[in-house]
């Protein structure tokens, strides 16, 4: 694997240490046409709420390259009273996930927040601190 474009023929293996956030993933998670779109694009319903992770210093660039650089998924905000985003598909222990970027200026470059069908603090009985490690689906970045 190569830094700057990267082929992945496996998923992409992206390790954060699980924090709290500021509790807006689970407004943005009950919109409807955030519901409807992630369902349409994931092939679940997001549970509320997201589960943040700081990336690992060791894996920060594969992120940054990935978010950049990655076509990812779109989900398109009906006015301009809310934000876009992108997604990117991956698994947690074979539980289908995805991390949500939003389009906003500013938006920390070293978090990840994961939607799930389920709670997954709750499903994986997890706390802060704790090490995760999200695979991706790319085919080419």
């Amino acid at each position: 694997m190569r830094l700057g474009k990267l082929q992945a023929e496996e998923p992409l293996q992206i390790k954060g240490v699980l924090c709290s956030g500021i509790q807006q993933g689970s407004h943005f998670t009950q919109l409807d046409w955030v519901r409807e779109q992630c369902n349409n694009l994931l092939g679940f319903i997001p549970h509320p709420g997201t589960l943040n992770l700081k990336v690992e210093k060791v894996d920060l660039q594969l992120w940054q390259i990935l978010r950049q650089d990655a076509t990812g998924l779109m989900v398109n905000a009906p006015t301009q009273e809310f934000c876009s985003a992108r997604l990117f598909p991956g698994s947690l222990t074979q539980l289908n996930v995805a991390a949500v970027v939003p389009l906003v200026a500013g938006y920390p470059e070293d978090l990840i927040e994961i939607l799930a069908p389920v709670p997954l603090r709750q499903h994986f009985n997890l706390i802060d601190g704790d090490s995760i490690t999200i695979a991706f689906f790319t085919k080419k970045i």
